[in-house]
């Protein structure tokens, strides 16, 4: 597989290199082909930032553009991190078909030379509004080109502004998206390790746009961009086809699927899949066979779901996963195999909150030391309650041996003691007036007020 992505990148690194954009168009659709739209988008952050970066450097018109072009790129960045719906989040089957039409759409107008003027006097208000489409574009499908580089060609730029321009943009581009990837947990979706899934894609891209840049001036650069639109063209066709052509018997393999995991049967489970099942597919409930073996506390069925790829991160219609769920619940085998696959440990649930505040409440020990000690979770986190970890283990609890040790444990973990609550109540005068001595004794001793 990382030869594959390895080759992936070197190619759109080099149609990047040629005609000054399409990084993310080749890489996700060729990478669309073999993983979740999500994983490719993840993938794809590293490379297409740095390389950007660089296109934005080269010309000498970088401050006259970030004056033109603000407002748009204002408009940009909140479409994408606040756009209504995300890559990451979406059904897995709807995600590869929006992908694959957003390719399409792009790859025909480009190819019909599809352009519009842009008169300088309307671009205050239009500006914005290009950036808030491509970006909430860009938050659904990873593909940040429409409406924005039309617009952008529609504006008069010479040939080395127009190019600068989609540097620019394309730089800003894929800082929201991975912002927004990384809110929805999208990051952490890839199987590959930290190191290789950033150094693969990113020296491949960068080799890849160093040829296409040693090519273009050695090549007609119209033929090529006819050849790599009909590419791109018949990508999105395969993917747009691949996900609404699916058989009845994908639907029968889910339900085995589902059943398989709430039994536990790890063999069944490899079964429905060579069968057609979705991996990340849907219940009623939003649970994806990764959560529904969760909730039957099927810790060998959850490992083999991620040994074939499930989105660890994917949350049900109660914004429950595995790792929140695990966390809540004491499940500290599941907890573990969350953590080894690289769960994002900063998703909160429905009431704003991390694993450890329920942990923690809940007096499970194991799992707010397996919390503290193997993650980042934030131990001063306040949820939409206004209740921090330490605040839930003392308002909301006997004040027994447990929830002493959870205190404990909390404060060596350099917590916040003096962290109030909504109505100004501290940790101390929560123990003090509930009669927890022990409690009382150790916040004194970490200089609790």
């Amino acid at each position: 597989m990382l030869a594959f992505v390895a080759a992936t990148f070197v190619m759109a690194g080099l149609v990047k290199g040629v005609v000054g954009l399409g990084l993310p168009t080749v890489a996700l659709g060729l990478l669309g082909l073999f993983m979740l739209p999500a994983q490719a988008a993840a993938l794809m952050i590293v490379p297409s930032f740095v390389t950007s970066f660089w296109q934005m450097l080269v010309g000498p018109s970088l401050r006259s553009l970030l004056r033109r072009l603000w407002a748009m790129h204002v408009g940009l960045f909140i479409g994408t991190v606040w756009g209504p719906v995300s890559i990451a989040t979406l059904d897995v089957r709807i995600a590869s078909a929006a992908l694959g039409a957003a390719l399409i759409v792009y790859a025909v107008l480009t190819l019909v030379a599809f352009s519009f003027a842009v008169s300088p006097r309307h671009e205050r208000w239009v500006s914005p509004v290009v950036g808030l489409l491509t970006g909430a574009a860009a938050a659904a499908t990873g593909v940040f080109v429409f409406p924005m580089v039309p617009y952008l060609q529609g504006m008069g730029l010479k040939r080395d502004e127009l190019v600068q321009a989609l540097g620019l943009s394309f730089t800003l581009s894929t800082m929201a998206l991975g912002w927004r990837l990384a809110a929805d947990g999208a990051i952490g979706a890839t199987s590959f390790t930290l190191g290789a899934s950033v150094a693969v894609p990113l020296l491949a891209a960068l080799v890849g746009m160093a040829i296409g840049q040693g090519l273009r001036g050695r090549m007609s650069e119209t033929l090529f961009r006819r050849v790599f639109l009909i590419g791109v063209l018949l990508v999105g066709a395969f993917l747009t086809q691949k996900a609404w052509a699916q058989p009845a018997m994908a639907t029968e393999a889910h339900k085995s699927l589902i059943a398989a995991a709430e039994r536990g049967d790890a063999a069944e489970i490899r079964a429905a899949l060579a069968a057609g099942a979705p991996i990340d597919a849907r219940d009623a409930s939003g649970r994806n066979a990764l959560m529904v073996a969760t909730h039957a506390r099927q810790a060998a069925a959850v490992k083999a779901l991620i040994e074939q790829r499930a989105n660890i991160d994917l949350q049900d219609d109660r914004q429950d996963n595995p790792f929140l769920y695990a966390g809540a619940e004491g499940l500290l085998d599941i907890l573990r195999l969350a953590i080894a696959a690289g769960a994002n440990t900063r998703v909160v649930n429905r009431y704003g909150g991390t694993a450890l505040i329920p942990a923690a409440e809940r007096g499970h020990v194991e799992v707010v030391q397996e919390l503290l000690t193997r993650t980042d979770v934030a131990v001063d986190h306040v949820n939409r309650l206004g209740w921090t970890a330490l605040l839930e283990a003392i308002v909301l609890s006997n004040g027994g041996p447990r929830h002493q040790k959870i205190v404990q444990l909390l404060i060596e973990h350099r917590a916040n003691v003096n962290i109030a609550d909504r109505e100004g109540v501290t940790p101390l005068q929560h123990a003090r007036s509930r009669g927890y001595r022990e409690i009382e004794a150790m916040l004194v001793k970490a200089g609790a007020r």
